[in-house]
C-alpha cells in the first residue's frame, strides 16, 4: 500500500530552531477557518453572559427544544470538522502552494486531532443548558436536551466517518493516510482499510481526470496536485491528482451539502407549518457555506497575493446589475380605492357619544408585538369589569410602528362584521386574552433564518435563477401570521366598518429607504396638501392607484426589522422605491397620529353643522424602559474619530422622543380647552419597565413572564394612565378633572 505524506516529499527532513515567522504566516493563511471559530466558541458567550451587550439579540437563539438540540448539535460539530479540514488542507500544503516553511506535515497529525472539532463545537452545545430554567419542559426538558445533545454529537462523529470512507473510496488506491489515525472501533477501521484498497472511480476516469489537470498551469496545480505516479494494479495510470486532504474536504462538504438540500426539502415539505428546523441551526449552516467558500477563495488566491476583499468587492459592484436578487413585496391589481378622512372615521363616533381613544405603539420587534398586544387586550378586560363601556369599541385609531404593528394586527384581527354586532370579539372574554398574547408572540425568527439562508443568499449567487422571489425572508414573516391570524385580506377590507365607527382606523408606518420619507399603509387618507412635493408623506395607494395590499404585508414593510427583514420593492415592471422599518422616521407611531387627528379636528370645525370637538385619550405604548442618559465625561483624542456617528446614533431616537411630545404638546395648545379649564385631549402612557427585553423576534418563557408581571402590576398600581383611561369611561370619578389638568403628553405614565 502506497501512502501519503504530502508535503514530506519536500525535504529536507532538519526544521530551522525558530519557526515563529511561518506560525504567524499561517495564522494569516488560516485567517478564515480561525475567524469563523472564534464566531463558533464566541458566539454562545457573546449570546447567554449578562455582561454581554449582545446578548438581547442572540440569546433567544439558545432556547430550543430536543429535536431543535438534535440538530443543532449536529450542525455545530459539522462546522466545527469543516473549519478544522479547510485549516488541514492549508497547513499540509503550506510549503507547495505559498512557498512558506513546512512546520506540519502528515506524520505530525496524530489521533487525538479529529476531537479537536468536538472542544471547539462544545461551548455552542453547552449553550442551551447555559440557563437550564428556560428550556422546555423544566428538568425533564433538560435531560431530553442532554440526550438529544448526545445524539448529536454521534450523529455528527458518523458523518465525518462517512466523510472520511467517502475520501479514501472516492481517491485511488492506497493513497489515503486516514485508516491509520482516524479514531474508530475496530470493525470501522477495517472498513476505511478495506475502502482503501479500492475506489469507485474507474482508471480511465482518473487518467481522464490526470490527464486535464496536469495541463493547468504550474500556479494551479501548486498545493493542489499530487505529482507522483500512481498505480492502478500494473497500470500506470498517471500523474496530477488531488492530495488526499482536498478529497477529504471534497467529501465533507458534500455530506453537508447533502444534509443542507434535505432540510431544504423537509422545510419546503411543512410549509406553512411549524417545525422545529431552528434559527440557529440556520446560522450554523451560513457558517459553514462561508467556510467553504470563503477558504477556498484564500486557498487559490493567496498564492497571488491578492486580497480576499477584492473579488468580494468587485462581486458586490457586480450584483447591483442582477436585480432578480431583489426583494419584492407583493401588491394585487383592484379597483381604485375611494377616499376616507379622518373627519368621517370620527363623526359617527362622535354621534354616538362613546369615548374616544387613539393609540399609538412604538416599535421593538417581537417584545414590542406581545407588550402591544398585552395593554390593548389588558385595557379592554379592565373596561368591561368598569361596566361603563368597552374600550375596544372606543378605539378610534391605531397607529404603529415595527414590532408595535404586529401587536396592532392581531388585536385589529378581532375586528369582525358578525351579523347584528359587528366589533371586536372573542370567544371567550377571560380565557382568550393571553391566547391572543401569545399569537402576538408567535417566534419567526427560525423561519426567517431558513429563508435567509435557502433562498436570500443563493439568490445573490445565482441571480439568473427564480429561487422563489416571493419566498424571502419577509415573505416568511407574512406567512407565520396569517398562520395565526387566518387573515389573507389586503388593507382595503379593513375599510369597512372604519366609517360606520365599528372597526378602528389603522395606520401602519413604513419608511421609504432611498428618499427617508414616511410611507403611510392606512385605512383611512390624509391631506398632505401638495402631494408630489419633497419631502412628503406618502400614502401607499396614491402610490398604486388601483393596486391593493394583502395585509400581512402591509405589516411586513412596516416592521422591516433591520436585517431581519430585507428592504423590498413592489413587484412590478418599473423600478420601484424600496421599504423599511417604520422606526427610521418615528419609533413610536406618534407623528402620524398627530396628523391624523389634527386633520379631523380641523375638518370638524370647518363643517358647519358639525358635532363640537370631543375629547380625546391619547395612549402611548411603548415598549422598553427609557434608556438613562449617559453622564458627561472627559474624552481623548479618539472620540474625535468617531463622534459624528456616535452624534447621529444617539440623536436618532432622541430627537424623534423630543419632536413627538413637540407635537402632542402643541396639539394639546392647539385645540384648547372647554368651559372648566379642562383639555380636549389627555394622554396615558404604558410603558413595559423591565430591563433584558429581547430585541429579536423570538421570546423564552420567563421573557413572556415578564409581559404578563409588567401589566399586572400596572393594574395593581392603579396608576395616572389607568385612571386616566378609566375617566374616559367614569368620568364621575373623585380624581377624574384634576388627572386631565396635570397630565402632559410625556409624563402620563409617571407616578400614581
Amino acid at each position: 500500500m502506497v501512502t501519503t505524506n504530502e508535503p514530506d516529499l519536500l525535504e529536507p527532513e532538519a526544521y530551522p530552531a525558530s519557526k515563529w515567522g511561518s506560525w504567524l504566516t499561517y495564522l494569516y493563511l488560516l485567517r478564515v477557518p480561525l475567524l469563523l471559530g472564534l464566531v463558533l466558541v464566541g458566539l454562545p458567550l457573546a449570546a447567554l453572559l449578562n455582561a454581554s451587550p449582545l446578548r438581547v439579540l442572540f440569546e433567544n437563539l439558545f432556547y430550543l427544544s430536543a429535536p431543535a438540540t438534535l440538530l443543532t448539535t449536529v450542525v455545530e460539530v459539522a462546522l466545527a470538522w469543516s473549519l478544522l479540514l479547510t485549516a488541514r488542507v492549508v497547513l499540509l500544503n503550506g510549503e507547495l502552494r505559498f512557498d512558506v516553511e513546512q512546520v506540519i506535515r502528515q506524520k505530525d497529525f496524530r489521533w487525538w486531532i479529529w476531537w479537536v472539532p468536538l472542544g471547539l463545537a462544545a461551548p455552542a452545545v453547552a449553550g442551551p443548558f447555559f440557563k437550564f430554567g428556560q428550556l422546555h419542559g423544566g428538568w425533564s426538558g433538560v435531560w431530553r436536551n442532554a440526550l438529544a445533545a448526545a445524539a448529536g454529537v454521534a450523529i455528527s462523529y458518523l458523518l465525518g466517518y462517512a466523510s472520511v470512507w467517502l475520501a479514501i473510496l472516492l481517491s485511488p488506491k492506497g493513497c489515503q493516510p486516514e485508516p491509520d489515525t482516524f479514531p474508530a472501533l475496530e470493525p470501522m477501521r477495517n472498513g476505511l482499510v478495506w475502502a482503501n484498497h479500492h475506489t469507485v472511480l474507474p482508471g480511465s476516469l482518473l487518467r481522464w481526470m490526470a490527464g486535464v489537470l496536469k495541463r493547468l498551469p504550474l500556479d494551479l496545480q501548486a498545493g493542489y496536485l499530487d505529482n507522483r505516479p500512481w498505480r492502478d494494479g500494473e497500470v500506470n495510470a498517471g500523474y496530477n491528482l488531488p492530495w488526499a486532504s482536498h478529497w477529504l474536504e471534497l467529501s465533507f462538504a458534500l455530506l453537508t451539502f447533502l444534509l443542507y438540500l434535505l432540510i431544504d426539502a423537509y422545510k419546503i415539505a411543512h410549509l406553512g407549518e411549524t417545525i422545529d428546523i431552528p434559527a440557529l441551526a440556520m446560522v450554523l449552516f451560513l457558517l459553514i457555506n462561508l467556510n467553504w467558500v470563503l477558504s477556498c477563495l484564500t486557498f487559490l488566491l493567496d498564492r497571488f497575493r491578492l486580497p480576499l476583499l477584492i473579488p468580494l468587492g468587485l462581486f458586490a459592484v457586480l450584483g447591483t446589475y442582477f436585480p432578480s436578487a431583489d426583494h419584492y413585496y407583493e401588491i394585487h391589481p383592484g379597483a381604485a380605492v375611494s377616499a376616507l378622512r379622518p373627519r368621517e372615521a370620527l363623526v359617527q363616533r362622535i354621534a354616538s357619544e362613546k369615548p374616544i381613544i387613539l393609540v399609538a405603539t412604538a416599535g421593538g420587534g417581537i417584545q414590542a408585538a406581545a407588550w402591544t398586544a398585552r395593554v390593548l387586550t389588558g385595557l379592554q378586560h379592565e373596561s368591561l369589569a368598569w361596566n361603563h363601556g368597552s374600550f375596544a369599541d372606543s378605539v378610534a385609531l391605531i397607529s404603529s410602528v415595527s414590532g408595535g404593528a404586529t401587536g396592532s394586527l392581531f388585536f385589529l384581527n378581532q375586528y369582525t362584521s358578525s351579523p347584528g354586532k359587528p366589533g371586536f370579539h372573542l370567544p371567550d372574554q377571560d380565557g382568550n386574552y393571553w391566547n391572543l398574547v401569545e399569537s402576538a408572540a408567535t417566534p419567526a425568527l427560525d423561519d426567517i433564518a431558513w429563508a435567509l439562508v435557502y433562498r436570500d443568499l443563493p439568490a445573490i449567487f445565482l441571480p439568473w435563477t427564480p429561487a422563489g422571489e416571493l419566498l424571502d425572508r419577509g415573505r416568511m414573516l407574512e406567512l407565520t401570521w396569517q398562520r395565526k391570524t387566518r387573515n389573507f385580506g389586503n388593507l382595503s377590507s379593513w375599510r369597512d366598518g372604519v366609517k360606520d365607527g365599528w372597526r378602528p382606523a389603522a395606520i401602519f408606518n413604513a419608511t421609504i429607504a432611498e428618499t427617508g420619507e414616511p410611507l403611510l399603509l392606512a385605512t383611512t387618507d390624509l391631506d398632505r396638501g401638495r402631494p408630489g412635493t419633497l419631502p412628503d408623506r406618502k400614502m401607499f395607494y396614491d402610490l398604486y392607484p388601483g393596486a391593493d395590499i394583502p395585509l400581512v404585508t402591509a405589516v411586513r414593510l412596516a416592521a422591516s426589522f433591520p436585517y431581519v427583514s430585507p428592504a423590498a420593492r413592489a413587484e412590478t415592471l418599473p423600478p420601484e422605491y424600496h421599504v423599511i422599518d417604520g422606526g427610521y422616521y418615528d419609533n413610536y407611531g406618534v407623528a402620524s397620529l398627530a396628523e391624523w387627528l389634527d386633520e379631523a379636528f380641523t375638518d370638524i370645525s370647518a363643517q358647519a353643522g358639525s358635532p363640537p370637538i370631543p375629547d380625546v385619550l391619547v395612549i402611548q405604548i411603548r415598549s422598553f424602559p427609557d434608556d438613562p442618559l449617559p453622564a458627561p465625561e472627559n474624552r481623548g483624542w479618539f472620540f474625535q474619530a468617531h463622534a459624528p456617528v456616535t452624534g447621529l446614533l444617539s440623536v436618532r431616537t432622541t430627537a424623534q422622543l423630543v419632536r413627538d411630545r413637540d407635537d402632542l404638546d402643541l396639539l394639546q395648545r392647539r385645540w384648547g380647552a372647554d368651559g372648566q379649564g379642562l383639555p380636549h385631549i389627555r394622554f396615558a402612557e404604558f410603558q413595559f419597565s423591565t430591563d433584558d427585553a429581547p430585541l429579536s423576534w423570538e421570546m423564552n418563557q420567563s421573557q413572556m413572564e415578564a409581559i404578563e408581571l409588567n401589566w399586572s402590576r400596572l393594574v395593581h398600581d392603579n396608576g395616572k394612565s389607568l385612571r386616566q383611561v378609566r375617566c374616559m369611561f367614569d368620568p364621575s370619578g373623585a380624581d377624574c378633572a384634576t388627572l386631565a389638568r396635570e397630565v402632559t403628553p410625556w409624563e402620563a405614565g409617571r407616578g400614581k
